[in-house]
């Protein structure tokens, strides 16, 4: 199943064996009428070898399971460590395809979901229980504004709320089965980027606007409209990564020990989507009970800037992992083993030959009660349609603000910071007193200088 997860990302192409309408000359050469006395169901074999060879899906690996532990129902099968966190796609669970079809019908019936199959989910509920499998749900293609005009532009999806609908829907029947919801940002194959960006996840995206003539192309920010806002409420882990050469935009062959002005830019972008981000979907975190992070430190320290997460982690039941940057790296370091990737993730995110340009930081929030978090979302009375495509301004998540946030436990403020801003009250108060003492002054003075100025004139007088 881990070998087909990378291959089968948003489903199998669908293949069908038909009957064909055309005659070729030569075949008559080889007609030994066999197949006129034949009792096979050729067609039905054909479709077979097709549907179980490469068209299997992971649909059809779950029904086979289920078919093999109905059949044998007291073989015991071992957990495996791999299978416990083993990474799926949202689409390996739902169907978003649309039938094809040379006319394309209005009321067409599309395919059901995987997950809602009853035997798909006791296959489902077998692995949760004798293999302690808890999949980890891959978020990456899903963080796009434009979803799902992001995918292969040779597939037709069903329409975006109904894609929405049909993954809320198995979010919804996983958690039914007791199987806990575990988002990954951050489940790329860290090769060496072919675009600018390609380790990054808040880059600009396409839009149309004017009408008619006037209608032209425009990239603008990205709003950070990730598909969350229906299922955020269900999601129990949330993992965040980056690769360590990120925002490298030369590859492996980056050389510098410094990041490239071009670089500190992206690396600026990606803090400003992350705060636009938690602004949109922290406050619906509600049933959230782990958060891990492997960032840089710069990211990090900017999130301590996001009143969404600020609120989220303000709750006293949340304790906090951490490890230095001298750590990172290497699959048996601290969190080598502790973050929930496969051998081959790790493999590829730990490049422990190689150090990373900035520094990053390793987090894992985590609490170990099951009740809900009490945050109170400021647009708790909006629909999720509502809140999915709000419009996020610079002005409301502090870009281009100056504005001082108080000291937060996970953020404190750094030693350097509380000193500066002591001092700066007491120069301050200091310098509003010399001010007062030194206008004193030359108001005394002012006046002895007119007092001696009078005398003389008197004197002269007289």
């Amino acid at each position: 199943m881990e070998d087909r997860r990378d291959r089968d990302v948003i489903g199998p192409i669908p293949h069908r064996v038909t009957q064909g309408h055309h005659h070729r000359e030569e075949e008559e050469a080889f007609d030994d009428k066999t197949f006129d006395s034949c009792k096979r169901e050729h067609l039905t074999l054909g479709n077979h070898v097709v549907q179980s060879g490469v068209g299997t899906s992971f649909e059809d690996l779950l029904l086979g399971l289920r078919a093999i532990t109905q059949k044998y129902p007291t073989v015991n099968i071992r957990p495996l460590k791999s299978l416990r966190d083993m990474t799926l796609h949202p689409f390996h669970l739902v169907n978003i395809n649309q039938r094809r079809s040379h006319v394309l019908q209005q009321n067409a019936q599309q395919l059901p979901d995987p997950v809602s199959n009853s035997d798909i989910q006791e296959a489902l509920r077998w692995l949760s229980e004798s293999c302690d499998w808890k999949p980890i749900l891959a978020w990456d293609n899903m963080m796009c504004d434009v979803f799902p005009a992001n995918l292969e532009p040779t597939r037709t999806f069903l329409p975006k709320p109904e894609v929405l609908s049909r993954i809320q829907s198995m979010v919804s029947t996983l958690r039914s089965l007791n199987i806990p919801i575990r988002l990954s940002i951050g489940d790329k194959n860290h090769k060496c980027p072919g675009n600018l960006d390609g380790s990054l996840y808040f880059g600009d995206y396409k839009v149309m606007i004017g009408d008619d003539e006037n209608r032209h192309e425009l990239f603008a920010p990205t709003q950070a409209r990730f598909s969350l806002s229906g299922i955020a409420h269900m999601v129990d882990e949330l993992i965040i990564q980056y690769p360590l050469d990120m925002p490298s935009i030369h590859g492996w062959a980056r050389t510098g020990k410094r990041p490239t002005e071009a670089e500190k830019e992206l690396l600026a972008r990606e803090m400003k989507g992350w705060r636009r981000f938690w602004e949109r979907y922290a406050q619906h975190f509600t049933n959230l009970k782990k958060l891990t992070a492997n960032v840089p430190a710069d990211i990090y320290a900017d999130w301590g800037r996001c009143e969404g997460l600020r609120a989220v982690l303000a709750d006293p039941r949340w304790d906090m992992l951490e490890v230095d940057n001298d750590a990172i790296g290497g699959e048996h370091s601290f969190l080598g083993s502790y973050f929930p990737f496969p051998s081959s993730a790790r493999t590829r995110l730990s490049l422990p030959r190689r150090r990373s340009r900035i520094k990053f930081v390793q987090r894992v929030f985590f609490r170990r009660d099951d009740a809900p978090l009490q945050i109170t979302s400021p647009h708790a009375d909006r629909t999720e349609e509502e809140r999915e495509d709000r419009e996020i301004l610079d002005v409301d998540v502090f870009i281009g603000v100056d504005q001082e946030f108080g000291e937060h436990r996970f953020w404190p403020l750094k030693r350097a910071d509380k000193k500066a801003k002591a001092n700066g009250k007491q120069h301050g108060e200091k310098r509003k007193i010399d001010d007062v003492a030194e206008g004193d002054t030359a108001a005394t003075t002012n006046g002895d200088d007119v007092e001696r100025g009078a005398k003389k004139a008197k004197v002269a007088a007289d």
